[in-house]
């Protein structure tokens, strides 16, 4: 089951605690994931009030985040050939865990698999210009949890309905992101 109330807030929703919790993810750590979006997170529920009740929507995901957080970043960069000495090409391994032992988040033991290594691997093209360099990616999750494959409007619905999570259909082209960073990201 999923770690959420259907018509609360999530679990995890203090904002005291989220202050000083630990997230990762993104272009300038481990580039498989959005920004912050590596480790315990739960789908963003939002209400539209329809008449006179409240219906609940998801529109992605909200990182929990942790109080211990360990990252790694192993990048190969070579020249590109035949393209000048402006561009340069690389390889990466990324990877990073994000974990918390403490009960007030709401996510006793490893909710959805979410607290383990996560690793993607990567390739990118880099530019160097007169402004700074641009640096452009795309990476390959090697080992997502299943709230990394699975939609959270899905996963909302499959609460409400009382069906496991497990159950919910992959979709195997959230395994890959696309970064974009203009100056240097490592």
């Amino acid at each position: 089951s999923a770690s959420f109330e259907p018509g609360g807030p999530p679990a995890g929703d203090h904002p005291e605690l989220r202050a000083a919790s630990f997230t990762t993810g993104g272009t300038g750590e481990v580039r498989g994931w959005e920004d912050r979006l590596l480790g315990p997170k739960v789908p963003n529920i939002l209400y539209a009030q329809v008449g006179d009740s409240y219906v609940p929507r998801a529109e992605g995901y909200v990182p929990v985040g942790g109080f211990g957080r360990g990252l790694f970043s192993v990048d190969l960069r070579l020249p590109f050939p035949w393209l000048g000495p402006n561009f340069g090409s690389r390889l990466y391994l990324d990877g990073g865990r994000v974990w918390s032992n403490d009960a007030r988040f709401g996510l006793e033991g490893d909710p959805n698999g979410q607290e383990k290594l996560f690793m993607a691997a990567g390739t990118g093209i880099d530019l160097r210009t007169p402004v700074g360099p641009v640096e452009t990616s795309i990476a390959y999750k090697l080992n997502p949890s299943i709230t990394d494959l699975v939609d959270a409007s899905d996963m909302l619905l499959a609460v409400q309905e009382g069906r496991p999570i497990e159950s919910l259909p992959r979709r195997n082209g959230r395994r890959w992101q696309f970064h974009l960073a203009i100056g240097t990201s490592f």
